[in-house]
């Protein structure tokens, strides 16, 4: 959205505030690295971006990695999920859980965090969420390009279906990977992407009068 501001709409006095995460509630110290079966995606799943995400994953994505790992689950949490949602949880590999009150036991409980959207914009909060807790994230363009982060560093960012499988099959295969991968992710979001942080830029923004 800078970008497009600021090359279609020649703006100069643009700054970015990026999402924040609440590490009281997203905080790491509970993940069970040596869990390797279960993909997260999470989102309120009556959101087109949502939805299309998760049937392209588990029309296009799922198969692949169900070769590699038969019995791997894939569990789609948000609330309202709509029809074309529902239909999706097979009680095998796909489940969808409705509303959870506490997220972050339903992160701690993933092996790796999916991302896969296709369109939508901005800084998405699942990516964040998850990476605050330590858990891998894999994910498209949408989600990780505002995170101003290099591949690896808490999450890889994969664009089609066949990459995308392969970088969650490497990470569900090597449990050091999903650690290293997971304690870089909790580095990124101390570093740039707490509360406190986000107000810090906050508050040095109005200090200088943008217009």
């Amino acid at each position: 959205d800078q970008e497009f501001l600021i090359k279609t709409h020649h703006v100069s006095n643009i700054e970015l505030l990026p999402n924040g995460v609440d590490t009281q509630q997203f905080k790491p110290g509970k993940h069970d690295y040596s869990h390797n079966e279960t993909l997260l995606f999470t989102g309120n799943m009556d959101y087109d971006p949502n939805v299309d995400a998760v049937v392209y994953f588990v029309d296009e994505i799922l198969p692949i990695i169900v070769k590699a790992f038969p019995n791997v689950k894939f569990v789609i949490a948000g609330q309202r999920p709509i029809d074309k949602v529902m239909a999706l949880d097979n009680g095998k590999n796909v489940f969808v859980t409705g509303f959870i009150p506490d997220l972050s036991e339903t992160y701690n409980s993933a092996s790796v965090v999916v991302a896969p959207l296709r369109f939508g914009a901005g800084t998405q909060n699942k990516v964040l969420e998850a990476m605050s807790m330590g858990i891998p994230v894999v994910c498209s363009n949408i989600g990780f390009k505002g995170l101003g982060i290099n591949d690896g560093e808490g999450a890889f960012m994969r664009l089609g279906a066949s990459d995308f499988a392969e970088q969650v099959i490497k990470l569900l295969s090597d449990e050091e990977l999903r650690n290293t991968t997971g304690k870089k992710g909790i580095e990124v979001i101390e570093k740039s992407f707490t509360w406190e942080t986000i107000s810090e830029k906050l508050a040095s923004f109005l200090g200088r009068g943008i217009k």
